[in-house]
């Protein structure tokens, strides 16, 4: 799902005039643990979905340094952070903004992925530490382990096309 919705936004750019925003994309911050069979946890065996503000793990150290840099000179406007669990859903917080919670409603809509209502800036994730930190809209996305890869790609498409209708081109233009 991930590499689809990075294809997909990288393929058809928003049309001029719309926001004028750029994309870091980082997949797979735990790469020795996905070698390893491991989902959860890294070489050292610290689940890497929980280092957040912690930094503990060099992989979540690095990407948050660069989040951090960037941050420093313009607005992190939004995260997603792409998973795979038991049960697909994506994770909004209930406080956020009437944007990200048409998105995720949006999503829900496109996709067969249930909308999940969280507290904001709870625990180490990368949704709470954008959230808290940058303040972020951020959202997790779990596509169930299950999933069909090309029910995974389609999701992600899904996805990438309404992060533009709703982030980077509201207004509507697109090539």
């Amino acid at each position: 799902a991930f590499d689809a919705f990075a294809r997909q936004l990288l393929v058809a750019p928003p049309a001029e005039g719309c926001a004028d925003q750029a994309l870091l994309i980082a997949p797979i911050l735990n790469p020795d643990g996905l070698v390893r069979g491991h989902w959860r946890t890294n070489a050292g065996h610290v689940d890497t979905n929980r280092d957040w503000g912690t930094f503990a793990t060099p992989e979540i150290r690095a990407v948050g340094q660069r989040v951090e840099a960037l941050a420093a000179s313009a607005r992190i406007v939004s995260v997603l952070d792409f998973h795979s669990t038991r049960q697909g859903a994506i994770y909004v917080s209930r406080d956020s903004s009437p944007r990200a919670q048409a998105f995720a409603s949006a999503v829900q809509d496109a996709t067969a992925l249930r909308v999940v209502r969280t507290r904001s800036a709870e625990g180490n994730t990368l949704k709470s530490w954008s959230e808290a930190r940058l303040g972020s809209e951020s959202f997790t996305v779990e596509l169930p382990d299950s999933a069909a890869p090309e029910e995974a790609a389609a999701a992600g498409r899904a996805i990438a096309d309404l992060y533009v209708a709703h982030y980077l081109c509201p207004t509507g233009a697109r090539p």
